[in-house]
């Protein structure tokens, strides 16, 4: 484990209230601060969880292996209790710990070496009455490495709980064939039946705050989501979640120190492209393994990455911004080299939300304090046509007037946000690249009034829109509407997409993922 670092992991299908756990560890000897090893106990899983570590932790200073108890928030239990065991880097220690009842819970517990018998008595007990862990909860383990200087490595060798189980109740996933949309709001997240009449047919909670973005592998059955917390990350602090939506479990969650925002998943399920954001100051993306969310390399451009697509075949990366350095400019990167392969543009006043079309040869951009849109040719990087929208442009909510855009999968229109004037505007493209976009239709839509809630970061209504794979339907972020593409009206109004611009559709076959759109509507002809 790296220096300064930590990891947790806890059983989230299940909760317990009385419960025995015995774990054997292979605890280091940390030369600054200590080495922890902790069992957890009434663990209720949240952006800022609650739960008891009870452990074995050993460091400078000290020549024996100390038990530690304390609540998630630092709260000690009792001062640290001399086991008499004598540290040593990699000491194989067992360790007994106990939670009975509530209101208050007895908390035990004791350790000995590996080897040798287990103690008759125990050297914690002790009882707390502290409401937030006076429930059931889930249990699992935490490793901390609270040396700064160097890496440790810790190894549990074996982890036992025995208790009555409660299982988590969740909604079963399709069996058959199905199209689900997923809308994430802060904690939650909403299941959609898009053949059902878009009747809710599962909802979940996520330990998760400051939502940034979204996306989703179909290999690995993992739904990633970016957050910042509860403060804008400011090019910091940011974390990704990946929950098994299979499984119907957290993954894992990794935190980083550099900022995140709208991620993009290569096709095959292999990397992750997560820019830093539009509020840092690096100019930079990172790319993280997609199994574990482990950063592996460092793409610099100068721009402050914000939205990020990676085309339908994996063989483009694009990187967007709208702040700090040549942010006109949208950089096409390709994934087996990690290089900038072309930069096209400029765009009018750097790069929102943007789609590209399945052969990506075009891209639809919109920009800040615009109304509209621009094509831009991925072939010479040019702008080819730049089309405004008429009347007001006047807008408060945010720097995006027209944060939303998403083209046809059949490539025939293109539907963009006019939030000035809340409606959604539909071009014709079937002529580009030979012809300009011609005007269709505008939409009305519920008013972008108000701010998103529940939300802790970013939570202006400003819009998003999504087509979905099918072709029959317009999602539109933060108003909750849902267009028809065959009537150009609202169908109905989903109450979880009014506060978020968070939705992508997943779908289902025998009870495995088998396609998905990503965040942005994505042209789907290749051929």
């Amino acid at each position: 484990m790296g220096a300064g670092a930590a990891e947790r992991a806890y059983l989230s299908s299940f909760t317990v209230q009385d419960v025995d756990v015995v774990e054997k560890v292979a605890l280091p000897l940390c030369g600054v601060n200590n080495c922890d090893a902790f069992v957890l106990g009434r663990y209720s899983p949240s952006y800022n969880p609650t739960y008891y570590r009870i452990g074995v932790v050993a460091g400078a200073g000290r020549g024996d292996i100390y038990l530690r108890a304390q609540r998630s928030d630092g709260t000690s239990l009792v001062s640290d209790i001399d086991t008499g065991l004598p540290a040593a880097d990699g000491a194989q220690v067992m360790l007994r710990v106990e939670f009975q009842g509530v209101n208050p819970t007895v908390i035990r517990a004791r350790a000995w070496l590996a080897g040798t018998g287990e103690p008759s008595t125990w050297l914690l007990n002790t009882t707390d009455g502290n409401s937030a862990e006076q429930t059931a909860g889930m249990v699992g383990v935490q490793l901390q490495n609270e040396d700064t200087g160097a890496g440790h490595a810790f190894q549990v060798a074996s982890w036992q709980a025995t208790g009555t189980a409660i299982p988590v109740s969740v909604a079963p996933n399709p069996s058959g064939t199905a199209h689900w949309l997923y809308v994430v709001d802060d904690g939650t997240v909403y299941v959609y039946d898009i053949d059902n009449n878009h009747a809710l047919v599962k909802q979940f909670p996520i330990p998760e705050a400051g939502k940034r973005g979204i996306a989703f592998a179909p290999s690995r059955g993992l739904l990633y989501v970016s957050e910042c917390g509860t403060s804008n990350c400011a090019g910091s602090h940011g974390s990704l979640l990946a929950y098994d939506l299979v499984h119907d479990v957290v993954a894992w969650i990794a935190n980083y120190t550099f900022g995140v925002d709208q991620l993009a998943v290569t096709p095959d399920g292999a990397t992750i492209y997560m820019p830093h954001g539009a509020d840092a100051s690096d100019g930079q993306t990172s790319i993280l393994d997609a199994s574990d969310g482990k950063p592996t390399g460092t793409i610099t451009t100068g721009t402050n990455g914000h939205n990020t697509i990676v085309s339908l075949d994996g063989t483009q990366v694009y990187l967007t911004g709208y702040t700090v350095s040549n942010y006109g400019y949208v950089r096409v990167v390709s994934p087996a080299t990690n290089q900038v392969t072309l930069s096209a543009g400029p765009t009018i006043n750097g790069v929102r939300p943007f789609t590209v079309n399945g052969k990506h040869t075009l891209m639809f951009t919109t920009s800040t304090k615009t109304c509209g849109f621009q094509v831009l040719s991925l072939t010479t990087g040019q702008v080819l046509y730049t089309v405004p929208f008429g009347g007001s442009c006047a807008w408060t909510a945010s720097s995006a007037p027209s944060h939303g855009i998403s083209l046809s999968p059949d490539e025939k229109r293109v539907y963009v946000m006019d939030a000035p004037l809340d409606q959604l505007e539909v071009y014709d493209v079937s002529g580009l690249p030979a012809s300009a976009p011609s005007f269709v239709a505008a939409i009305p839509l519920s008013s972008l009034t108000g701010r998103e809630s529940p939300c802790q970061t970013y939570c202006e209504r400003e819009g998003w829109v999504l087509n979905d794979l099918s072709g029959r339907y317009v999602y539109v972020g933060d108003t909750g509407d849902v267009v028809s593409t065959s009537t150009l009206t609202v169908v109905t109004t989903l109450p979880a997409l009014q506060n978020t611009r968070q939705v992508v559709e997943i779908d289902w076959l025998n009870g495995t993922p088998n396609g998905s759109s990503t965040r942005f509507g994505l042209g789907r002809v290749t051929s």
